[in-house]
Parts: structure tokens; C-alpha cells; sequence
């Protein structure tokens, strides 16, 4: 089996799609609570719906069980995520 967070750490630039197969059915912000950033709200996360990452992916304290989270730019700027919701794009 591979290391799921391995496959999370996306770099500076690169493009990556909202899973398919991801589901949230109540509008919440979907990502660490970092002060200076906002998070991604969850009705942004439409399936295959394609973002541009800002920097390389990182991961968050002890608090948030060190969830690998990324930098994503939206069509209102610059918000942070979780990885998890992310696959890359194929060309």
C-alpha cells in the first residue's frame, strides 16, 4: 500500500482536480485555520473542478493530526485546503 501522504505533496505550480468521488453536503471551510490565510469553502469543491497550487503542499500542527494541506488559487485569490481533496491533473 502507498504512503497516502506521499501522494499529497503537490509542488509550486502545479494543476491539480477536486477528487470525483468527493462529497460534502453542508457548506463549511475545508482546510486549516492559519492566521493572514481564509480556507476553502466546501460548495468551491465541485468534482473535477481544477486548481492552481501557490506553494508546496505542508503539513499542519499536532492539532489537525499533521493533515498535509495546500495553497490553492480560487476565483476570489489565494485560499488554503486539505490535500486530501486534490488528485493531480492528467495531461
Amino acid at each position: 500500500m502507498k504512503n497516502r501522504k506521499n501522494t499529497l505533496r503537490f509542488k509550486k505550480g502545479d494543476l491539480v482536480i477536486v477528487r470525483p468521488n468527493f462529497q460534502c453536503f453542508i457548506n463549511l471551510s475545508w482546510g486549516p485555520r492559519i492566521v493572514g490565510h481564509t480556507a476553502l469553502m466546501s460548495s468551491e469543491l465541485t468534482p473535477s473542478r481544477p486548481f492552481l497550487v501557490l506553494e508546496d503542499a505542508k503539513e499542519g500542527s499536532r492539532r489537525v493530526n499533521r493533515r498535509i494541506y495546500v495553497e490553492v488559487m480560487t476565483e476570489s485569490g489565494p485560499r488554503v485546503s486539505w490535500a486530501s481533496v486534490f488528485k493531480m491533473k492528467e495531461k
